[in-house]
Protein backbone atom coordinates (compact mmCIF):
# COMPACT_ATOMS: atom_id res chain seq x y z
CA UNK A 1 0.00 0.00 0.00
CA UNK A 2 2.83 2.35 0.82
CA UNK A 3 4.46 1.59 -2.52
CA UNK A 4 1.20 2.29 -4.37
CA UNK A 5 0.96 5.61 -2.55
CA UNK A 6 4.49 6.49 -3.61
CA UNK A 7 3.69 5.58 -7.23
CA UNK A 8 0.60 7.79 -7.03
CA UNK A 9 2.72 10.71 -5.82
CA UNK A 10 5.23 10.08 -8.62
CA UNK A 11 2.41 10.14 -11.18
CA UNK A 12 1.10 13.39 -9.73
CA UNK A 13 4.59 14.88 -9.91
CA UNK A 14 4.85 13.73 -13.52
CA UNK A 15 1.49 15.40 -14.25
CA UNK A 16 2.85 18.73 -13.02
CA UNK A 17 5.21 18.74 -16.00
CA UNK A 18 2.86 20.36 -18.55
CA UNK A 19 5.05 19.36 -21.47
CA UNK A 20 4.46 15.68 -20.56
CA UNK A 21 8.14 14.81 -20.75
CA UNK A 22 8.32 12.58 -17.74
CA UNK A 23 10.87 10.12 -19.00
CA UNK A 24 12.03 9.57 -15.43
CA UNK A 25 8.67 8.08 -14.32
CA UNK A 26 9.10 4.43 -15.46
CA UNK A 27 12.57 4.24 -13.93
CA UNK A 28 11.35 5.77 -10.69
CA UNK A 29 8.45 3.30 -10.48
CA UNK A 30 10.79 0.34 -11.05
CA UNK A 31 13.30 1.70 -8.51
CA UNK A 32 10.62 2.11 -5.85
CA UNK A 33 9.28 -1.40 -6.58
CA UNK A 34 12.76 -2.86 -6.10
CA UNK A 35 13.19 -0.89 -2.89
CA UNK A 36 9.81 -2.13 -1.62
CA UNK A 37 10.71 -5.75 -2.36
CA UNK A 38 14.08 -5.44 -0.62
CA UNK A 39 12.31 -3.83 2.34
CA UNK A 40 9.87 -6.74 2.59
CA UNK A 41 12.69 -9.28 2.43
CA UNK A 42 14.54 -7.48 5.22
CA UNK A 43 11.40 -7.05 7.34
CA UNK A 44 10.21 -10.69 6.97
CA UNK A 45 6.53 -9.86 7.59
CA UNK A 46 5.39 -13.24 8.97
CA UNK A 47 8.16 -13.39 11.55
CA UNK A 48 7.56 -9.73 12.45
CA UNK A 49 3.85 -10.40 12.97
CA UNK A 50 4.51 -13.49 15.11
CA UNK A 51 7.08 -11.70 17.26
CA UNK A 52 4.75 -8.72 17.80
CA UNK A 53 1.87 -11.02 18.76
CA UNK A 54 4.04 -12.89 21.25
CA UNK A 55 5.29 -9.60 22.69
CA UNK A 56 1.65 -8.52 23.14
CA UNK A 57 0.97 -11.80 24.94
CA UNK A 58 3.89 -11.03 27.25
CA UNK A 59 2.22 -7.69 27.99
CA UNK A 60 -0.91 -9.50 29.17
CA UNK A 61 -3.03 -9.28 26.03
CA UNK A 62 -4.70 -12.34 24.49
CA UNK A 63 -2.82 -14.41 21.90
CA UNK A 64 -4.52 -15.17 18.58
CA UNK A 65 -3.28 -18.73 18.06
CA UNK A 66 -5.47 -19.31 15.00
CA UNK A 67 -3.83 -16.39 13.22
CA UNK A 68 -0.34 -17.47 14.30
CA UNK A 69 -1.01 -20.99 13.04
CA UNK A 70 -1.83 -19.59 9.61
CA UNK A 71 1.55 -17.91 9.13
CA UNK A 72 4.15 -19.28 6.75
CA UNK A 73 7.47 -20.99 7.43
CA UNK A 74 9.04 -17.54 7.77
CA UNK A 75 7.43 -17.30 11.23
CA UNK A 76 9.00 -20.55 12.52
CA UNK A 77 11.75 -18.85 14.60
CA UNK A 78 9.08 -17.01 16.59
CA UNK A 79 6.56 -19.87 16.67
CA UNK A 80 8.97 -22.32 18.30
CA UNK A 81 9.33 -19.74 21.09
CA UNK A 82 5.58 -19.47 21.69
CA UNK A 83 4.32 -20.52 25.14
CA UNK A 84 3.81 -24.28 25.40
CA UNK A 85 0.02 -24.59 25.14
CA UNK A 86 -0.01 -22.28 22.12
CA UNK A 87 3.15 -23.53 20.49
CA UNK A 88 1.67 -26.97 19.94
CA UNK A 89 -1.20 -25.59 17.84
CA UNK A 90 0.94 -23.25 15.76
CA UNK A 91 3.84 -25.64 15.23
CA UNK A 92 1.60 -28.62 14.45
CA UNK A 93 -0.03 -26.73 11.60
CA UNK A 94 3.35 -25.64 10.29
CA UNK A 95 4.68 -29.21 10.43
CA UNK A 96 1.66 -30.41 8.43
CA UNK A 97 2.14 -27.67 5.85
CA UNK A 98 5.83 -28.50 5.45
CA UNK A 99 5.09 -32.23 5.15
CA UNK A 100 2.31 -31.67 2.61
CA UNK A 101 4.58 -29.77 0.23
CA UNK A 102 7.93 -31.47 -0.32
CA UNK A 103 10.85 -29.26 -1.19
CA UNK A 104 11.07 -29.87 -4.90
CA UNK A 105 12.75 -27.33 -7.13
CA UNK A 106 9.54 -25.25 -7.28
CA UNK A 107 8.94 -25.10 -3.53
CA UNK A 108 12.42 -25.02 -2.05
CA UNK A 109 13.47 -21.89 -0.21
CA UNK A 110 15.64 -20.94 2.72
CA UNK A 111 12.75 -20.20 5.10
CA UNK A 112 11.27 -23.68 4.64
CA UNK A 113 14.66 -25.35 5.15
CA UNK A 114 15.28 -23.26 8.27
CA UNK A 115 11.80 -24.08 9.59
CA UNK A 116 12.40 -27.80 9.10
CA UNK A 117 15.67 -27.52 11.07
CA UNK A 118 14.00 -25.54 13.88
CA UNK A 119 11.10 -27.96 14.15
CA UNK A 120 13.46 -30.94 14.23
CA UNK A 121 15.60 -29.46 17.02
CA UNK A 122 13.91 -26.44 18.64
CA UNK A 123 16.15 -23.99 20.52
CA UNK A 124 16.27 -24.21 24.31
CA UNK A 125 13.79 -21.95 26.11
CA UNK A 126 16.42 -19.42 27.18
CA UNK A 127 17.68 -19.02 23.61
CA UNK A 128 14.42 -17.69 22.19
CA UNK A 129 14.67 -14.15 20.81
CA UNK A 130 11.19 -13.30 22.08
CA UNK A 131 11.06 -12.99 25.84
CA UNK A 132 8.74 -15.23 27.78
CA UNK A 133 8.35 -13.09 30.88
CA UNK A 134 4.89 -14.29 31.84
Amino acid sequence: ELWLGIVGVLIMLAGIDLRLRSRWLPGAVVATAVAAMIGLVVLNPDRFIAERNLARWDAGLPLDVTYLAGLSADAAPALVCAPDPYQVAAVTRLRRALAATPDGWRHANLARAHARDLLATPPPRGACPVTRGR
